[in-house]
C-alpha cells in the first residue's frame, strides 16, 4: 500500500437512534486531520446524500448537534460503564458475550504433595504434557504427520530434563532437589 493509499481512510460514523436501529455513513477523509468538525461547514454537514432510511434518520439527528470550540472529551461507555479511556479487552469481552466456566478453569492439584519441590516439578510435567499433546494434535490435524506415543513421551522428558537444568544457575538447590524426584518417579 502507498503512502497515499495510507493518508486515508474510511471513517465510519456510527449512532444508535431512538428506534435502536444502527446507521453508518462511510466518509473518505484524510487521515490525519479527520474530526467531526471538518464535517461541518458553519451551518450544514458535508454528509454525502443518505441511500437508506437509518442513513436519513442519522442525517436528521446530526443536524440537531451543536459543535462547539471547547476542548473535545471522550467518554467510552460499555455495558453501561463509562470510562475516560478505551479497552479493547473490555469491549471484546462485551462484544463476545460472557464465557462458559470450564471445570479446569480453577484447576488445582487436589492432594497436591506438600513438598515444594515435587509439586513444581509436577506442575512442569503438566504444562509440558498439556502443550505437547496439543502440538500434536495440531500436527496432525494440520500437516498429517503422526508421532507414537513414546516420541512424544520422550519429548515431554526431555523439555522437562531441560527445563529443570535451565534452573541449576538461579536456583541450584531446587534443581537439583526436582532432577532427584524426576529420577525417582521415572
Amino acid at each position: 500500500m502507498n503512502r497515499m493509499a495510507l493518508d486515508f481512510a474510511f471513517i465510519g460514523i456510527k449512532i444508535w437512534n431512538q428506534t435502536n436501529l444502527r446507521s453508518r455513513i462511510d466518509l473518505k477523509l484524510n487521515k490525519r486531520s479527520a474530526t467531526v468538525v471538518s464535517l461541518y461547514d458553519h451551518d450544514h454537514w458535508l454528509l454525502p446524500p443518505a441511500r437508506s432510511e437509518n442513513q436519513l434518520d442519522l442525517q436528521v439527528y446530526l443536524t440537531t448537534v451543536n459543535l462547539s470550540d471547547e476542548q473535545d472529551q471522550y467518554e467510552w461507555e460499555v455495558a453501561g460503564k463509562t470510562s475516560s479511556c478505551y479497552s479493547t479487552g473490555e469491549v471484546y469481552t462485551y462484544l463476545k458475550g460472557p464465557a462458559p466456566l470450564v471445570p479446569w478453569t480453577q484447576l488445582q492439584l487436589h492432594g497436591s504433595p506438600r513438598n515444594k519441590d515435587l509439586r513444581r516439578l509436577t506442575l512442569l510435567a503438566v504444562q509440558g504434557t498439556i502443550y505437547w499433546l496439543w502440538h500434536e494434535r495440531n500436527t496432525r490435524l494440520h500437516q498429517q504427520t503422526f508421532r507414537t506415543a513414546e516420541a512424544i513421551f520422550s519429548t515431554i522428558d526431555k523439555q522437562l530434563w531441560n527445563r529443570v537444568q535451565s534452573f541449576r544457575h538461579t536456583n541450584p538447590r531446587a534443581s537439583t532437589a526436582m532432577m532427584q524426584l524426576w529420577f525417582l518417579r521415572s
